[in-house]
C-alpha cells in the first residue's frame, strides 16, 4: 500500500515539475503497452528481464525509453519492488535535469 501510494504521490508531483520539452506522463503511460513490447520484441518477457531491460537502456543514456520499459515491467507485476524504485526515479531525473526540483 505504501509502495502504490509513493508511486501516486510521484505521479502527481510529475504534473507540476515537467517541462514542456520533457515528455508528458501521458507519452510514458499511456501507449499499448503490448505493442510496445512487440516492436521490441519482448512481448514474452516477465517484470524482472523488463526491468533490466530498462537499466540497460538508461546506462545507454535513454531515459524515455527505460522510463516505458520499467512502466511496462510495473504493468506485467505490481509487485516488483525494484521497478517501482527506478521507475520513480527515472521520474525525479526528468524533473531534475529540467531544473524543476532541487535533488540533494
Amino acid at each position: 500500500m505504501l509502495k502504490r501510494t509513493i508511486c501516486f504521490l510521484l505521479f502527481m508531483a510529475s504534473f507540476v515539475v515537467f517541462a514542456d520539452n520533457v515528455p508528458s506522463i501521458d507519452e510514458i503511460t499511456n501507449f499499448p503497452v503490448d505493442d510496445y513490447l512487440r516492436t521490441l520484441g519482448e512481448q514474452n518477457s516477465d517484470a524482472i528481464m523488463l526491468d533490466s531491460l530498462g537499466f540497460h537502456a538508461y546506462q545507454e543514456n535513454d531515459l524515455l525509453k527505460a522510463a516505458k520499459l520499467w512502466w511496462c515491467a510495473i504493468q506485467k507485476d505490481q509487485n516488483y519492488a525494484w521497478t517501482h524504485y527506478n521507475y520513480a526515479c527515472a521520474l525525479a531525473l526528468f524533473a531534475g535535469y529540467f531544473n524543476r526540483i532541487r535533488l540533494p
